[in-house]
Protein backbone atom coordinates (compact mmCIF):
# COMPACT_ATOMS: atom_id res chain seq x y z
CA UNK A 1 0.00 0.00 0.00
CA UNK A 2 1.60 3.37 -0.71
CA UNK A 3 1.99 5.72 1.37
CA UNK A 4 -0.57 8.71 2.65
CA UNK A 5 0.80 11.52 4.67
CA UNK A 6 -1.35 12.83 6.92
CA UNK A 7 -3.03 16.25 5.69
CA UNK A 8 -4.00 18.92 7.33
CA UNK A 9 -7.80 18.88 8.30
CA UNK A 10 -7.83 22.70 7.23
CA UNK A 11 -6.96 21.11 3.68
CA UNK A 12 -10.12 19.51 3.88
CA UNK A 13 -12.48 23.57 4.10
CA UNK A 14 -10.96 24.42 1.02
CA UNK A 15 -13.12 25.51 -2.04
CA UNK A 16 -11.21 22.77 -4.02
CA UNK A 17 -12.21 19.77 -5.79
CA UNK A 18 -11.47 17.81 -3.05
CA UNK A 19 -12.70 19.90 -0.15
CA UNK A 20 -15.92 19.56 1.79
CA UNK A 21 -17.46 22.36 0.54
CA UNK A 22 -17.61 20.81 -2.92
CA UNK A 23 -19.20 17.89 -1.37
CA UNK A 24 -21.98 19.67 0.34
CA UNK A 25 -22.47 21.49 -2.86
CA UNK A 26 -22.87 18.15 -4.68
CA UNK A 27 -25.44 17.50 -1.84
CA UNK A 28 -26.94 20.68 -1.91
CA UNK A 29 -27.50 20.26 -5.79
CA UNK A 30 -28.73 16.65 -5.39
CA UNK A 31 -31.70 17.40 -3.24
CA UNK A 32 -32.31 20.33 -5.11
CA UNK A 33 -32.78 18.32 -8.93
CA UNK A 34 -34.91 15.60 -6.19
CA UNK A 35 -37.27 18.21 -5.99
CA UNK A 36 -37.78 19.64 -9.28
CA UNK A 37 -38.01 16.29 -11.07
CA UNK A 38 -39.90 14.10 -8.07
CA UNK A 39 -42.99 16.31 -9.67
CA UNK A 40 -42.50 14.77 -12.71
CA UNK A 41 -43.12 11.26 -11.05
CA UNK A 42 -45.87 9.42 -11.12
CA UNK A 43 -47.36 9.87 -7.71
CA UNK A 44 -47.79 5.90 -7.29
CA UNK A 45 -43.54 5.57 -6.98
CA UNK A 46 -42.87 8.98 -6.08
CA UNK A 47 -41.54 8.16 -2.58
CA UNK A 48 -39.56 5.49 -3.87
CA UNK A 49 -37.64 7.29 -6.08
CA UNK A 50 -35.33 9.62 -5.96
CA UNK A 51 -31.82 11.34 -7.22
CA UNK A 52 -28.28 9.39 -6.32
CA UNK A 53 -25.95 11.18 -9.07
CA UNK A 54 -25.74 13.75 -12.41
CA UNK A 55 -23.13 13.95 -14.22
CA UNK A 56 -22.83 14.68 -18.10
CA UNK A 57 -26.19 14.57 -18.86
CA UNK A 58 -26.98 11.72 -17.35
CA UNK A 59 -29.08 11.17 -14.22
CA UNK A 60 -29.46 8.10 -12.12
CA UNK A 61 -32.30 7.15 -10.39
CA UNK A 62 -32.56 4.83 -7.55
CA UNK A 63 -35.79 2.91 -6.56
CA UNK A 64 -36.51 1.30 -4.05
CA UNK A 65 -38.07 -1.57 -5.11
CA UNK A 66 -38.43 -3.61 -8.74
CA UNK A 67 -41.94 -1.98 -9.49
CA UNK A 68 -41.33 1.43 -8.81
CA UNK A 69 -38.00 0.99 -11.27
CA UNK A 70 -40.32 -1.16 -13.68
CA UNK A 71 -42.81 1.46 -13.59
CA UNK A 72 -39.75 4.70 -14.18
CA UNK A 73 -38.10 2.67 -16.84
CA UNK A 74 -41.27 2.58 -18.97
CA UNK A 75 -41.58 6.51 -18.15
CA UNK A 76 -38.34 7.47 -18.98
CA UNK A 77 -38.97 8.44 -23.08
CA UNK A 78 -41.79 10.62 -21.83
CA UNK A 79 -40.04 12.68 -18.85
CA UNK A 80 -37.26 13.12 -21.10
CA UNK A 81 -39.67 15.05 -23.17
CA UNK A 82 -41.39 16.75 -20.39
CA UNK A 83 -37.80 17.76 -19.08
CA UNK A 84 -36.39 19.55 -22.51
CA UNK A 85 -39.56 21.65 -21.81
CA UNK A 86 -38.03 23.05 -18.23
CA UNK A 87 -35.31 25.11 -18.76
CA UNK A 88 -33.48 24.09 -15.91
CA UNK A 89 -33.87 20.25 -16.91
CA UNK A 90 -33.16 20.48 -20.43
CA UNK A 91 -29.56 19.32 -19.73
CA UNK A 92 -30.96 15.59 -18.23
CA UNK A 93 -29.99 13.55 -21.68
CA UNK A 94 -30.28 10.39 -20.56
CA UNK A 95 -31.90 8.82 -17.21
CA UNK A 96 -30.42 5.55 -15.55
CA UNK A 97 -32.58 3.54 -13.15
CA UNK A 98 -31.17 1.32 -10.12
CA UNK A 99 -32.56 -0.37 -7.57
CA UNK A 100 -31.43 -0.71 -4.15
CA UNK A 101 -34.34 -1.71 -1.55
CA UNK A 102 -31.93 -0.06 0.94
CA UNK A 103 -33.00 3.63 0.24
CA UNK A 104 -36.59 2.89 1.22
CA UNK A 105 -35.19 1.30 4.66
CA UNK A 106 -33.57 4.62 4.89
CA UNK A 107 -36.19 6.93 4.44
CA UNK A 108 -38.41 4.50 6.35
CA UNK A 109 -36.22 5.58 9.31
CA UNK A 110 -36.93 8.78 9.40
CA UNK A 111 -40.56 8.21 9.71
CA UNK A 112 -41.83 8.69 13.20
CA UNK A 113 -41.77 4.92 14.40
CA UNK A 114 -45.09 3.62 16.24
CA UNK A 115 -45.20 2.28 19.81
CA UNK A 116 -44.02 -1.39 20.64
CA UNK A 117 -46.31 -3.48 22.52
CA UNK A 118 -45.30 -6.72 24.34
CA UNK A 119 -48.23 -8.94 26.00
CA UNK A 120 -47.72 -9.03 30.13
CA UNK A 121 -46.12 -12.18 29.62
CA UNK A 122 -43.36 -11.65 27.40
CA UNK A 123 -43.04 -8.13 29.52
CA UNK A 124 -42.45 -10.51 32.65
CA UNK A 125 -40.14 -13.10 30.69
CA UNK A 126 -37.83 -10.06 29.20
CA UNK A 127 -37.39 -8.21 32.81
CA UNK A 128 -36.41 -11.73 34.44
CA UNK A 129 -34.00 -12.04 31.67
CA UNK A 130 -32.77 -8.43 32.59
CA UNK A 131 -32.40 -9.37 35.90
CA UNK A 132 -30.12 -12.44 35.11
CA UNK A 133 -27.59 -10.28 33.29
CA UNK A 134 -24.26 -9.03 34.75
CA UNK A 135 -23.75 -5.67 32.59
CA UNK A 136 -25.49 -2.90 33.44
CA UNK A 137 -26.40 -1.56 30.70
CA UNK A 138 -27.61 -4.19 28.71
CA UNK A 139 -29.63 -4.91 31.87
CA UNK A 140 -31.09 -1.45 31.56
CA UNK A 141 -31.79 -1.42 27.97
CA UNK A 142 -33.76 -5.37 28.83
CA UNK A 143 -35.92 -3.38 30.87
CA UNK A 144 -36.61 -0.73 29.35
CA UNK A 145 -38.09 -2.85 26.43
CA UNK A 146 -39.87 -4.72 29.17
CA UNK A 147 -41.86 -1.06 29.98
CA UNK A 148 -43.24 -1.87 27.18
CA UNK A 149 -45.40 -4.45 27.78
CA UNK A 150 -49.28 -4.81 28.06
CA UNK A 151 -51.84 -6.51 29.99
CA UNK A 152 -52.85 -9.61 28.29
CA UNK A 153 -56.39 -9.63 26.60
Amino acid sequence: MPYSPTKNAKNFFDSSQNGLDHLLHKIKERDSLNKKISIYFPEMIRNDCHVSNFNSGKLIIIAAHASAAMELNYRIPDLLRQFQSNAELKCIKQIQCKIDPRSHQRNQSLLPKTAVHLSKTSAELILETAHSLADPHLRKIMEKIAAHGTKDK
